[in-house]
């Protein structure tokens, strides 16, 4: 059995070839080419020759299409990972890179990463950070290791 899309209504017809003529979203372009192509009579291989995509793309945009309808024609963006570290706990690691150690009764003159990151985690600022974390950190504030010298 050949996959296709379910009848078009007028409206989706409408819309599908709007967005094929005069679509900006490169996405939704690609997708509603791929429902017209289907509801014109083109199998998933021959589809895939002409969109330019794998078969097993093709067949899912059909599915989701004959399932949701026009609204799967918009990509749906998740808001992507939340942030590893609060905002007061990037102005405390910050604060702490421009204290002296001295004046917190460490034995040495100046921070290197490590020390910070170990000073970091025993003063509870954060649980866990690697090295780049906190170097990142760092630079967003534009702490560079020149600024963090104490002598």
């Amino acid at each position: 059995m050949v996959l296709r899309v379910r009848d078009l209504t007028l409206e989706e017809g409408q819309k599908l070839r709007r967005i094929v003529r005069h679509g900006q979203n490169a996405i939704e372009f690609k997708r509603a080419q791929i429902i017209l192509a289907s509801y014109q009579g083109n199998t998933p291989p021959r589809i895939a020759l002409i969109a330019l995509a794998s078969e097993d793309y093709i067949r899912g945009v059909i599915r989701a299409f004959n399932e949701h309808g026009m609204a799967m024609l918009r990509p749906q963006w998740g808001p992507g990972r939340p942030p590893k570290f609060t905002d007061d706990q990037r102005k405390a690691l910050v604060a702490l890179a421009l204290s002296r150690p001295r004046d917190l009764g460490l034995p040495y003159a100046q921070w290197s990463l490590s020390r910070l990151l170990e000073q970091a985690v025993q003063r509870g600022i954060a649980e866990s950070i690697s090295e780049e974390w906190l170097r990142l950190i760092l630079h967003e504030d534009e702490v560079s290791h020149q600024s963090i010298r104490t002598w």
